[in-house]
């Protein structure tokens, strides 16, 4: 099984450029075409990137009203993600498949590596190596931004616990 760690690197220096690609082009940005073949063949060899540009693509259909895609979910999250599963479900902010590290920071200042797999305007779903309980309080640090939340349920799944959070008064702190 893939630790947290190994699971939030990128599998090369080429992926992020592949991120970057698709926010260069929601902002109507072009890639020339020598650019977008490279990133193709690296598409084509990286499980991790292909994975996310197909969440990608299921959420660009959601969003779109277009068919459901009959792709299956890849990774951990992408079948929660999924806006085809759950249609009574009754939450107000779509939650976006994500597979970012993060960092779990503890008024006693222990700090635990975590992985966040879903994000919303709300909350986040976090997968841990640690058991919290319910109404706990900690610092989430995503890169430079900080955000307070509570937890609001934990389950164990495997070898890890997957964590529900809050963000609390939407307090982010760069």
């Amino acid at each position: 099984m893939e630790t947290v760690e190994e699971l939030a690197k990128p599998a090369s220096a080429e992926c992020p450029r592949i991120v970057s690609a698709v926010l260069r082009a929601l902002r109507g940005e072009d890639e020339t075409a020598e650019a977008v073949e490279k990133m193709r063949t690296h598409v084509a060899q990286c499980p991790a990137c292909a994975a996310r540009l197909s969440r990608l693509g299921r959420l660009i259909q959601a969003l779109t009203g277009g068919p459901p895609e009959r792709t299956p979910a890849v990774g951990p999250g992408a079948e929660a993600a999924a806006p085809d599963k759950d249609p009574a479900s009754r939450r107000q902010h779509r939650r976006l498949p994500t597979n970012e590290a993060v960092n779990l920071v503890f008024e006693d200042g222990s700090v635990t590596l975590a992985r966040m797999i879903e994000v919303s305007a709300k909350g986040a779903r976090i997968e841990s190596p640690d058991e919290l309980n319910r109404e706990d309080q900690f610092t989430l640090n995503r890169g430079r931004r900080s955000t307070q939340v509570a937890v609001r349920h934990c389950s164990r799944q495997g070898d890890l616990y997957v964590i529900g959070v809050e963000f609390l008064r939407n307090a982010v702190r760069a």
